[in-house]
């Protein structure tokens, strides 16, 4: 019995320090959600570039490095966004993305 009640107290305090500390998942964002997506530089060809290239930049020389849209899934392979007009969608290997960001309105 006594043994049985140390167990449970034991399960509840992990339970309650796993729930308090924070430890929860990001899951992904919700299709039809705004989002930009950043490629790589050098996957774009511009590692060779002398000056920096800010991760959040959106064109470089005139040559755009990002994509706005709308998220429509993911898995662990590709990102699919729609594009601004919605006339197209957009797989994008994963491997290619310096920066997912959800715009949150």
């Amino acid at each position: 019995m006594k043994r049985t009640i140390r167990v449970s107290t034991f399960l509840i305090a992990l339970c309650g320090s796993v729930l308090i500390s924070g430890c929860s998942s990001v899951g992904t964002p919700k299709a039809g959600t705004a989002c930009k997506v950043q490629f790589r530089r050098d996957a774009l060809g511009s590692s060779g570039v002398t000056l920096p290239i800010g991760p959040t930049s959106d064109g470089v020389n005139g040559a755009a490095v990002s994509l706005n849209g709308k998220f429509r899934a993911m898995d662990r392979r590709w990102i699919v966004v729609e594009d601004e007009r919605g006339e197209r969608d957009f797989w994008i290997p994963r491997d290619m993305v310096l920066c997912f960001s959800v715009l949150h309105q």
